[in-house]
This record gives C-alpha cells, structure tokens and sequence, in this order.
C-alpha cells in the first residue's frame, strides 16, 4: 500500500527497528507554488512489533459529533481491534496539510518538535479543540497508536513517528532521531536529504 520512492524507504525502516517507534511516514514539502502543501511522500509500518490492543474506548472522542470526514464510527463500533494500526497509516496516504494548518503544519512553520498522546486527544473532547488533530489520527489511536512525534526535517518537511507504548517526552530522543538524519549515509543508504531536494514537484 506505501510505495515510494526507494532511497527514503529504507530510512524509515531504520527509525523504526530498535525503537519505540512502529511507523514512520515523510511529509514533503511542496512549494512554492503548491501553496506550501505537506504531502504524503513515503512511510514504513513495522508489523511484526505491533500487538493488538486489549482494551480499546473510542466513544469519547471518535463520534459524528467531532470528526468531519469520510470516515464514520461504524468502521470501528463493533470491533475496533479490526482496524488495524497498518490500515490507519495506509489512510495517512491519501491526506496532505497545509502549511500553518493542524499540528503537522505548525510543526512544519515552527520548526518545532512536538510529542502527541492518545490520552491528550481523548482529553480534548470539544470540538474546537479536537479540529486541529487530522481526523486519520483518530482511527491511529483507536488501532492503539498511544504517541505521535512530529520531527522538522528543515527545510524539506516534517517527519511523523507513531508508537504503541507511551513515549515520555525525551531530549534523548529527539538526539536520537536527528543523529539518523545526520548519519544515515555512513549506514550505506544515499544522502536522502539531497534526493528529497532534487525531487520533482508533484
């Protein structure tokens, strides 16, 4: 379902072996005369360490009440360990943001990491608050996604990690992920961060 270009794909495999992190998508940055969109670029789930959720309550925050999509509570009422975190993120490939917009936007504006929770999304329960959560990343945490980063990939766009586990907001981590950046060449892949510049725009 994620194809992509080859180059990036095995960079986001290695952000997700030996790490918290079960997915890894890329949002690139077409401008300018896309009006600076995020589009989906690649992304990589890890299967094999995902565990089906055994206690799983999405009445609190996945109602036609907040979300304004396609998508509609039926697709999890019955049995929400069908939904699956590797369909949820194949759903990321079909959306784009908008530079400024949602949190993946001010991300990409502020050039600021920022840490999501499922608990804080289940927390914000109005409307107004919910509306800047993509509405993909509701079927993520009822499939049991529990954290997402947002990482600036400056200046080519922003890079999104998902996770099962609870992953405490951590410098080290943060550390962690630009060292990938930085030395992803020396592990033998090409320098992503050129072919990514040199990419047409879609």
């Amino acid at each position: 379902v994620m194809g992509g270009v080859s180059f990036l794909r095995p960079f986001l495999q290695n952000l997700c072996f030996n790490s918290p992190w079960n997915y890894a998508v890329f949002w690139k940055l077409r401008a300018p005369q896309h009006e600076n969109v995020l589009a989906w670029e690649d992304g990589f789930c890890n299967i094999q360490k995902l565990k089906i959720p055994e206690d799983i309550k999405i009445e609190d925050f996945y109602s036609t009440e907040i979300l304004h999509s396609d998508f509609s509570p039926y697709l999890l009422s019955k049995n929400p360990c069908n939904y699956t975190v590797g369909l949820a993120v194949a759903e990321m490939s079909r959306t784009s943001h908008v530079m400024g917009n949602g949190v993946v936007g001010e991300v990409a504006l502020t050039r600021k990491p920022r840490w999501i929770y499922a608990a804080q999304i289940a927390a914000d329960t109005s409307k107004t608050i919910i509306s800047q959560y993509p509405d993909e990343w509701l079927l993520q945490i009822a499939a049991g996604i529990k954290t997402i980063l947002l990482f600036p990939v400056v200046p080519h766009g922003v890079l999104q990690l998902g996770s099962i586990e609870m992953v405490a907001e951590d410098a080290t981590i943060l550390s962690c992920v630009e060292n990938v950046l930085a030395c992803c060449d020396d592990s033998g892949l090409p320098d992503w961060r050129y072919l990514i510049r040199e990419l047409p725009l879609m």
